[in-house]
C-alpha cells in the first residue's frame, strides 16, 4: 500500500497517543456542513497508529493500527 502524505496529525493525551498520516488534508469545521457521506468521501486514503498506555500497572500497552481499506486494521502484539 502506498500513502501520498498530505498532512500528518497527532494526539498525544494522559492514556495515549495517536498519529494519523493522510492523503487529504483535514476538513475542519467545514465537516459541521457536510453530509456523513460527503464526510466519508472526503477522508481519502490514511494510515493511522494508536497507542493507550495502561491505567492500571497490570494492564499492559496496546497499539492499533488502521487504513482506509477495512482488511488492514488490528491489534499490533510483540
Amino acid at each position: 500500500m502506498k500513502i501520498n502524505c498530505i498532512e500528518i496529525s497527532i494526539s498525544d493525551e494522559e492514556l495515549g497517543c495517536q498519529v494519523t498520516f493522510s492523503e487529504k488534508k483535514d476538513l475542519g469545521e467545514e465537516a459541521a456542513n457536510m453530509t456523513v457521506q460527503e464526510i466519508i468521501d472526503s477522508i481519502g486514503r490514511y494510515l493511522l497508529i494508536q497507542r493507550s498506555y495502561p491505567e492500571f500497572e497490570v494492564e499492559s500497552d496496546y497499539i492499533y493500527f488502521e487504513t482506509h481499506n477495512e482488511e488492514y486494521a488490528g491489534e499490533l502484539k510483540d
